[in-house]
């Protein structure tokens, strides 16, 4: 920029180059407020201000234009990285992308190749290159480019190999190949499902468009280009602006992204729509070209797009297709679609001729679609009956929603009625007129009670209700593998009467999952919540029981080993919980509790510390000190002091613990086997066996009984036997438990899995003579587990 005379006027090119600099870089919104403020009080400055910036606006490309020049200045490299060049694909934004091949043992592989490149020193670019490739690490997906490969070719220039899609921007597909309506809406069908599972993995693409959207020869969409994705829920976010350079593309970007406002799901929706309306109509819904920064700011916040139908000039358009698309695209993201799964359920209805959640809900309006979908059967007597029948809804709509409540209370009334008959019948079973002399346990009435269930003339709510009740008195019981198909029936029964979005079929499934994280089995866990977090977000909303299941998914990607995953998904949960319930909330305490789980996973044991300490002062103060969740935050307080070479504190710790445990919860909890393992370990790993043998020997034999030998807890347990053996000089029972522990871990958790590689570790320590392998391993585990803290999380919203 050119030092410019300012002589005679009422400000110095100080003054005008700080303003410079601090507007170039704002957002629209922050820009067009401090203009306003200076055409007032400053009326010289803010007229050269204004040109100034309006000389930036119009410079070509200016909301896109790369760090650097890659494409003129620089010839085709022979190679980068592994892969040998083949040509130049493309150049803007952000990058240049290059065609290129890797051919290994007979193998050809074909990449694309994205190439960034900064000036020294500034490191905002290769930051955000970074971020890009992070977020693709994390999507596996069919509509979705994946990342193979990265480096540096030197400290400015950043690459990353992608899957190669040998097709065309989803606009010029289309036209190239005539492509009618329809088919157009079934391809942003798949590319919002594509950006559904972004979504549901906490990301947000940013910049949807058309470019951004490759068809291959076979016809499938592929998402491309997360260069300036944002992960949800991220402590910070790269900066992603320079000078004259706005991480957005005006056509297809939302009002809060020109406004600088935090993105969310609903800024995607926004591009989709977008998207969907230059597809089905020719053109964006906003004209953008030639605008300075001010007048794209007044268009996309002020303006609503032209309907669809008369974009188009096609009436046919009419109805559902204006009413889905403006949807989309409405100025305020609360009043858009919920998810772009949303956006894909109603694009199906229209096709399949159903009425769409965006259309007006009128009598009137799902006469005339079923009409429609059905007008070769329908006679004009049919069409008279039907138009009675609107009519004497319409004037009896409040009436019969009235009566209608009415009846759902009384139906709710009935239901617990014979719920609680039913279980009445069972107890009275344990009468001595009718026990004649036996004194059935607990377990056993709920035995009888799930065998009774069968022969009961229940209908299928009150039915439902009495298994959810059992199975759950069964897990708290300690007995997982009874309760589960309780569980298992009341979920599936309640999703066949009321449908899986129902906000009682949800929490059936999410108390589902939670016998599978009892029983370690992560996989079918992760399977259950994933869609159950995705449908309650739907339907609930950020709300405590949304994330209650958000907590339950998050320790079933650790239990599976992903604890970076799980990690990022508790900061997530917290930042969430704490703007509901507030910080040091019980909700908020089970939150951090997972987060010191991930921190001790990963090792940073002093931070984990910090957090248990946090964690158990506030449970103590909410809950009290006997209360379960109270010594779960003991129980992990003891497990890092332990691991940070404490011993004789974490001894005293794990003494009081085992005591209020079994008081609490009894011997046969899993959380009270945690502690008596640790304190056996612990007299093991500090040289007296003799302490340590009841403690580890009991709980083998409980764990065997509760669990079965195929449970990582009880393999666990054989390898402490082990360890117990070989300190008492048993050699040859030493060994007999670590071959029993490697072949039950290599069959039932594979070969590569943790415990399977520690029983190869104690074999070998074995076979060598060294007792090293055996007694090194800490042994112990926080015990942040399922029960005490998914009841903490659901108790609080209820």
């Amino acid at each position: 920029m050119d030092r410019r005379d300012t002589e005679g006027r009422g400000f110095d090119w100080n003054e005008l180059s700080l303003e410079f600099d601090r507007l170039a870089e704002a957002a629209p919104a922050e820009r067009a407020e401090r203009l306003a403020d200076l055409r007032a009080d400053h009326p010289d400055l803010a007229r050269e201000l204004e040109s100034l910036l309006d000389s930036l606006d119009r410079a070509p490309g200016f909301l896109e234009r790369p760090a650097l020049d890659l494409a003129d200045a620089d010839p085709l490299p022979a190679s980068i990285g592994p892969y040998r060049v083949l040509e130049r694909l493309g150049h803007g934004g952000m990058a240049t992308v290059y065609r290129g091949r890797r051919d290994e043992a007979g193998l050809e592989q074909q990449v694309a190749i994205k190439v960034v490149r900064t000036r020294p020193g500034d490191t905002a670019l290769l930051d955000r290159f970074a971020q890009e490739a992070r977020v693709l690490s994390r999507l596996d997906h069919p509509g979705i480019a994946r990342p193979l490969d990265a480096g540096m070719l030197d400290p400015e220039t950043a690459w990353l190999a992608m899957d190669y899609v040998d097709g065309q921007p989803v606009d010029r597909y289309c036209e190239a190949h005539g492509i009618d309506r329809e088919a157009r809406i079934e391809l942003l069908i798949r590319i919002c499902e594509a950006v559904q599972f972004a979504h549901r993995n906490l990301v947000v693409h940013r910049d949807i468009k058309p470019a951004n959207v490759l068809v291959d020869r076979d016809g499938r969409p592929r998402l491309v280009d997360f260069g300036i994705a944002r992960i949800l829920g991220a402590d910070e976010d790269v900066r992603l602006t320079r000078t004259g350079e706005l991480a957005l593309t005006p056509q297809y970007a939302s009002p809060e992204q020109f406004a600088g406002e935090p993105v969310t799901t609903a800024t995607d929706v926004y591009a989709l729509g977008a998207l969907a309306y230059e597809l089905l109509c020719g053109r964006p819904p906003l004209a953008c070209d030639g605008m300075n920064l001010a007048a794209l700011l007044e268009q996309v916040r002020g303006t609503l797009p032209e309907r669809p139908s008369q974009a188009a000039g096609d009436a046919s358009m009419r109805g559902d297709l204006d009413a889905i698309l403006m949807m989309a695209l409405r100025k305020e993201p609360e009043r858009r679609y919920a998810s772009a799964g949303d956006l894909a359920a109603d694009l199906r209805r229209h096709l399949r001729g159903e009425p769409v959640l965006a259309h007006p809900d009128r009598v009137g309006y799902r006469v005339g679609k079923f009409l429609r979908r059905y007008r070769t059967g329908v006679a004009a007597s049919l069409l008279f009956v039907i138009a009675l029948a609107a009519l004497a809804a319409v004037a009896t709509g409040q009436a019969w929603r009235a009566q209608q409540a009415r009846a759902d209370a009384e139906r709710e009334t009935e239901r617990a009625v014979q719920v609680l008959a039913f279980f009445q019948d069972m107890l009275q079973s344990a009468d001595p007129s009718i026990a004649q002399g036996e004194s059935p346990t607990v377990r056993q009435l709920l035995e009888r009670t799930a065998a009774e269930l069968d022969d009961a003339d229940l209908p299928p709510l009150a039915r439902a209700t009495v298994e959810e009740t059992v199975a759950s008195t069964l897990l708290s019981l300690g007995e997982p593998d009874a309760g589960l198909p309780l569980a298992r029936a009341a979920s599936n029964r309640l999703a066949a009467a009321l449908g899986e979005l129902h906000p009682r079929t949800l929490a059936a499934r999410h108390a589902e999952a939670r016998f599978h994280l009892y029983l370690a089995d992560y996989d079918a866990a992760i399977d259950l919540l994933e869609p159950t977090f995705t449908r309650r977000m739907q339907v609930l909303g950020r709300s405590m029981d949304t994330m209650s299941t958000l907590h339950n998914l998050s320790y079933a990607y650790a239990g599976a080993g992903q604890i970076e995953r799980a990690l990022e998904l508790d900061r997530v949960q917290l930042e969430i919980v704490e703007s509901i319930s507030g910080p040091g909330s019980p909700e908020a305490l089970t939150t951090m509790l997972s987060i010191g789980h991930g921190l001790f996973e990963l090792g940073r044991l002093d931070e984990a510390r910090d957090v248990f300490e946090r964690v158990h002062d506030g449970q103590r103060a909410h809950l009290g000190d006997r209360h379960p969740t109270t010594l779960s935050a003991l129980h992990n307080l003891a497990t890092v002091t332990r691991r940070l070479g404490e011993i004789e504190r974490a001894e005293a710790m794990y003494a009081d613990l085992v005591e209020l445990r079994m008081d609490v919860l009894g011997e046969r909890h899993a959380q009270t086997l945690n502690t008596m393992n640790n304190l056996g370990e612990l007299y093991l790993h500090s040289g007296r066996p003799a302490q340590a043998a009841p403690w580890i020997e009991r709980t083998l034999a409980i764990r065997l009984e509760a669990l079965g030998e195929a449970h990582p807890d009880s393999i666990d347990s054989r390898l402490a036997v082990a360890s117990l053996r070989r300190a008492e000089g048993d050699v040859e029972a030493a060994r007999e438990h670590v071959v029993a522990a490697l072949a039950l871990a290599e069959e039932h958790l594979g070969e590569t899995s943790e415990l399977a590689a520690e029983a190869r570790d104690a074999l070998a320590g074995l076979e060598s003579g060294s007792t090293s392998d055996l007694d090194a391993s800490p042994g112990a585990v926080p015990d942040v587990d399922s029960t005490a803290a998914a009841t903490a999380v659901e108790r609080g919203s209820e």
